[in-house]
């Protein structure tokens, strides 16, 4: 089971909190902290992997998956501009 943690290092206790995570993590390789750009590009790529295997099952159209290429553009595009 995987767990996904958001930690904002605002305070002197989150501060310390992720650099014990990163401390754990350098031992062990089943902990990992991911930058919110690491997380996108992860999401990009299962998006990806599951539009072709939809378009590969003869499940969804050429039309569906640039759809959803478009609104995940989209998406992004909205993030970078609240930032």
């Amino acid at each position: 089971m995987e767990y996904f943690v958001k930690i904002k290092a605002r305070n002197e206790g989150n501060r310390r909190l992720l650099r014990h995570l990163k401390h754990l993590s350098s031992r062990d390789r089943d902990i990992q902290i991911l930058t919110p750009s690491a997380v996108e590009a992860k999401e990009d790529k299962n998006l990806t992997r599951l539009l072709d295997s939809s378009m590969k099952s003869g499940n969804v159209s050429e039309r569906a998956v640039r759809a959803a290429i478009q609104k995940r553009r989209a998406e992004l595009t909205a993030q970078k501009s609240r930032k």
